[in-house]
């Protein structure tokens, strides 16, 4: 019945228009050593799965409750085609003993122990089994009926009960419930975070996405209320799924309608199905966890040299295929952990330049939609005359007789240049306007030899915070590279970070930036700050920052404020 209730229940609830939600063989083989050892302590069988199934579809719905549907991007991208490449692997060698007609039970072993095992036993392979791969269903229900195919060794479903199970509720166990917390966190997590495998992969070519937090919940419910109807764990299942999808399922009635005709199936036709040889059912799985694997992906990134790619399904991948499940499970979870933490916990800093605003060209209507939405200068002057900038760009060298001129033209005095096409103004005038841009995108950029203009651009919070230091000095040693030829260039003394992109800061990170200022001060660096929003100043003044900084001369609305108050500055001290 788990392939009836259960997925009924989700095509009510769930999001996804192509899961097909029931008996899996992952969880199965989870819920089933989870079972063979609880007996082993002396309990029930059917009341240790009925508990079992009722605590996995709780802690889904706690999951929903708790808004955690986050979980299923532990494993996404390449890390999940690797994940879902061992998985299909081992849905395809679980049937190769009945596919290949072999007498073989598999223990809690790793996928490659399972695979030699097969191989040590075709030997006791039968012709006639493997002929029955490309046989439908019906036909191989008459063929085995009129050739009496179980008394020549071919392994046939045989009788089961069709009887609809009454619901019941089962006996309450301290002992039992409490030895069953551990596995069932993990099949539920494990299930979720397959299902929605399943959930993303049809999604994205159908063009729909589903509500994670939603799908825990029609998980969780079919679950519990499916422990009680005598059904064990469900998820959703990639062979079926994609049986589902290739034969034309597109919303959740083909599920519910599914379920209707397993029930009906089952209850009429038990003494037909009987007959039916494993070896076809094998064969149909089978064939539908070949179809899972990734083939086009896996050529694109080795075709691509995508090397980083290629570690993550290969870690994936090499972990199911070497340990048993449940260390697979583990270690694929914190394999995944650990690439999000790390890429989490990076501190994005663009090192900052400016262009006068007047060299800009403004986009007609008619660009807007071009692929090349960049800036670009006017090919007025001869300071720059690239027409397009691109980070692979070369700067032209501006010589000392071309910037007198250009200055004399417009009015402005240039003391220094030709450093790397970087033109450093001591005196500038006020009335130009600039914009500043990302040094990496536009290498033509002006910058300022000692004042480094930091954009933090994500969140500074408890996680990332500890960096904040190690890509500011990145940003310092950058710029000063640019002026390394240059004898009379000095180590820059003035920071200005800029918050205008990053949105928020926590207690964490203002105390890392307390800190971090302090160390400043005491080595003769300035810094400032422009940007701040409300949230800013106001964690700024509770972690005690007004005490460091001036909140009058050392903040700014802006860039531009900023960096015209340091040029007014040095003007007067000049």
């Amino acid at each position: 019945m788990t392939a009836v209730f259960p997925v009924m229940i989700y095509s009510i609830f769930g999001s996804s228009l192509h899961l097909s939600v029931g008996p899996e063989a992952f969880t199965s083989i989870l819920f089933g050593m989870t079972i063979t050892s609880q007996t082993t302590l002396g309990h029930d069988a059917i009341n240790t799965a009925s508990w079992l199934t009722i605590l996995i579809g709780t802690f889904c719905l706690i999951l929903s409750i708790l808004r955690a549907g986050y979980l299923e991007n532990i494993l996404t991208g390449y890390l999940l085609i690797g994940f879902i490449t061992g998985i299909a692997l081992l849905v395809m060698v679980e049937q190769l003993p009945n596919l290949l007609g072999l007498d073989i039970k598999f223990g809690n072993v790793s996928l490659s122990e399972k695979m030699s095992l097969v191989f040590s036993k075709t030997a006791a392979t039968k012709n006639l089994t493997l002929l029955l791969v490309l046989i439908l269903v019906i036909i191989m229900i008459g063929v085995s009926y009129a050739a009496d195919l179980n008394m020549k060794g071919v392994k046939i479903l045989g009788f089961f009960d069709s009887s609809l199970p009454s619901p019941s509720v089962p006996q309450f166990d301290k002992k039992l419930i409490e030895g069953l917390i551990e596995p069932a966190i993990i099949i539920a997590v494990t299930g979720f975070i397959e299902s929605q495998s399943v959930t993303r992969t049809f999604g994205y070519k159908k063009g729909y996405f589903p509500d994670h937090n939603s799908e825990l919940f029609a998980l969780g419910f079919s679950n519990v209320i499916g422990a009680f109807l005598g059904c064990y764990a469900s998820f959703g299942s990639l062979p079926r799924s994609r049986i589902l999808f290739n034969n034309g399922g597109k919303t959740t009635v083909a599920s519910f309608l599914s379920a209707v005709f397993v029930l009906i199936i089952t209850l009429c036709l038990s003494e037909i199905l009987k007959f039916l040889p494993k070896t076809t059912l094998a064969a149909i799985v089978f064939v539908a966890a070949f179809n899972l694997i990734e083939w086009g992906k896996l050529i694109n990134i080795c075709k691509h040299k995508s090397y980083g790619e290629i570690w993550m399904v290969l870690a994936t991948f090499i972990i199911n295929l070497l340990v048993n499940i449940q260390s697979a499970i583990l270690l694929s979870l914190i394999t995944g952990a650990i690439y999000i933490i790390k890429n989490s916990t990076v501190v994005d800093i663009s090192l900052k330049g400016r262009i006068e605003d007047s060299l800009v060209v403004k986009f007609s209507d008619e660009d807007k939609d071009s692929s090349s939405r960049e800036l670009q200068l006017k090919n007025r002057t001869s300071i720059v005359n690239s027409s397009k900038m691109s980070k692979n760009s070369v700067a032209p060298t501006v010589t000392k007789e071309l910037a007198e001129t250009t200055s004399k033209n417009e009015n402005e005095t240039v003391d220094k240049e030709d450093i790397n096409g970087k033109q450093i103004y001591n005196k500038i005038n006020k009335k130009k306007s600039y914009i500043y841009v990302n040094m990496d995108e536009y290498p033509e950029a002006e910058i300022l030899g000692n004042f480094t203009i930091c954009s933090i651009n994500v969140p500074l919070l408890f996680y990332n915070c500890c960096k904040l230091r190690v890509e500011i000095e990145r940003s310092r040693k950058r710029q000063a590279r640019y002026f390394q030829k240059d004898t009379q260039y000095t180590e820059n003394n003035t920071i200005l970070l800029d918050f205008q992109n990053s949105k928020a800061i926590d207690g964490a990170a203002v105390s890392i930036l307390k800190g971090l200022i302090r160390s400043y001060k005491l080595n003769k660096v300035k810094v400032y700050f422009s940007g701040l929003n409300k949230m800013h100043n106001r964690n700024f003044k509770k972690g005690g920052l007004h005490k460091i900084i001036d909140f009058e001369k050392e903040i700014f609305k802006n860039i531009t404020d900023a960096v015209q108050k340091f040029e007014e500055r040095n003007l007067n001290l000049s």
